[in-house]
C-alpha cells in the first residue's frame, strides 16, 4: 500500500512539473519572439540620415555616393513603418560611414588533372566590411553615437572579379541597414 501511494504521489508531482515546465517554456519562447519582431508599435524616428562625407575623403570619388544611396536604401527597408517625417519632436538617425573594403577571406588552390595544366587560385570566400558609427539626435544635442563594424562574409566567390561588385556592395549595405537595426534594438 505505501508504495502504491508512493508512485502515485511521484506521479502527481512529476505531472505538476512537467505542466509548469511547459507553460515556462511557452512564456519563454514568447518573449524570444516578440524580441525579434520587427514591426515595432509607430514611428521611431522623424528622420533617417546618411553622412557619407567621411568615406568620401579617402578619394573614392563618385563611389561614395553609391555607397550612401544602397546603405539609405537598405535603412529604409529595414526602418519601414518607424519614420515620421512630420513629428518631429522624434529623433533623427544619421549613419556615417568612414571605410569600406573589399577583401578574401581565405583560398585555396586546385590543381590542374593534365601536365600541362598549373595550379590555379580558387578563392572559396570574402570578407567585404563597412565601418561607421549611428548617431541619434534629439535637435542638435546627441543622445547617443556607437560605432559600428560590419563584416558580410560571401562564400563560392572570387574576389578577384570586379562583375558583381555591385552585388557586393548591396549586400554588404544590407546587412549593415540591418545590423544598425539590431545594434539599436527598436
Amino acid at each position: 500500500m505505501k508504495s502504491s501511494m508512493y508512485s502515485t504521489d511521484n506521479r502527481r508531482n512529476f505531472l505538476s512539473k512537467l505542466a509548469i515546465f511547459s507553460v515556462a517554456a511557452i512564456v519563454i519562447s514568447a518573449c524570444n519572439t516578440m524580441g525579434t519582431s520587427r514591426v515595432s508599435a509607430g514611428p521611431v524616428y522623424s528622420a533617417i540620415n546618411v553622412d557619407v562625407e567621411p568615406v568620401r575623403a579617402k578619394n573614392i570619388g563618385d563611389y561614395a555616393d553609391k555607397i550612401g544611396a544602397y546603405v539609405k536604401q537598405g535603412l529604409s527597408k529595414t526602418y519601414a513603418g518607424s519614420v515620421d517625417s512630420k513629428n518631429k519632436s522624434l529623433p533623427t538617425l544619421t549613419v556615417e560611414i568612414h571605410s569600406i573594403y573589399f577583401g578574401v577571406a581565405s583560398s585555396d588552390f586546385s590543381m590542374g588533372m593534365g601536365i600541362n595544366q598549373p595550379i590555379m587560385p580558387h578563392f572559396t570566400s570574402s570578407n567585404d566590411t563597412l565601418d561607421g558609427y549611428i548617431t541619434i539626435r534629439k535637435g542638435s544635442t546627441v543622445i547617443s553615437r556607437t560605432n559600428l563594424y560590419v563584416t558580410n562574409e560571401r562564400r563560392g566567390h572570387n574576389p578577384i572579379s570586379t562583375i558583381d561588385d555591385e552585388e557586393r556592395l548591396i549586400e554588404l549595405t544590407q546587412r549593415y541597414a540591418d545590423e544598425v537595426r539590431r545594434e539599436r534594438g527598436d
